[in-house]
């Protein structure tokens, strides 16, 4: 008589996964098994339009580390206040309080001014096609900004990207988490500004984020 434990692995004895719809969506694309919803299933992706989505995102991905590998010592205070200031440009990119910014992780701060990440690619080649935002940024929101002591600072509250939590890869590619830190970088760390809505949904364009 044949073992019945080994007997359960054949797949005709096997019984199938059941989920509900909001678990099929998030494991699309990660598991082989052919899943059974408890409820309506979700839509097929549209494989084309994530195609395009991974060449754009992977396109904007370049353009940021391209951007975080210049000099950035070139700045500009706006407004009267001249220690917090309101508005200040970095490179001609104007930031101010509330903006929500990207910053290379691992930067250095030299004599406060930013020093690029040594994990930032030295060509746009070597940048995997896999790769992410969140592999090379942190999310954060400006505070304020102080221009004392020279060369000045960015006061900023951290956020973390869903694929940095224990979630990882079943997190929303578009979903970020407040966090309870706070730190000072180098103004010229500031690399670009994103758009991030308080949400419980995702916006529509992919290069937009929310946060609960």
């Amino acid at each position: 008589m044949r073992n019945p434990d080994i007997a359960l692995l054949d797949r005709e004895n096997a019984v199938s996964t059941h989920v509900t719809p909001l678990i099929a969506s998030l494991a699309q694309g990660l598991v082989s098994e052919e899943l059974v919803v408890v409820g309506n299933r979700p839509p097929p992706e549209n494989k084309t339009l994530k195609e395009t989505q991974k060449l754009t995102a992977h396109q904007r991905l370049c353009e940021l580390i391209f951007k975080a590998k210049g000099e950035r010592k070139l700045v500009k205070r706006i407004g009267r206040d001249s220690r917090y200031p309101s508005i200040v440009e970095v490179n001609g990119e104007a930031f101010q309080n509330g903006d929500f910014v990207l910053i290379p992780k691992k930067h250095s701060n030299y004599k406060g001014y930013y020093k690029p990440s040594d994990l930032l690619p030295d060509s746009i080649e070597d940048v995997d096609s896999t790769s992410t935002i969140a592999d090379y940024f942190w999310f954060a929101q400006v505070v304020y900004c102080c221009m004392n002591p020279s060369p000045g600072h960015f006061h900023v509250h951290w956020l973390q990207h869903s694929t940095q939590t224990m979630l990882e890869e079943l997190g929303h590619p578009q979903e970020l988490f407040w966090n309870d830190i706070c730190e000072n970088v180098p103004l010229g760390a500031v690399i670009d500004k994103v758009k991030v809505y308080e949400s419980s949904k995702p916006p529509e364009n992919v290069d937009e984020y929310f946060v609960k």
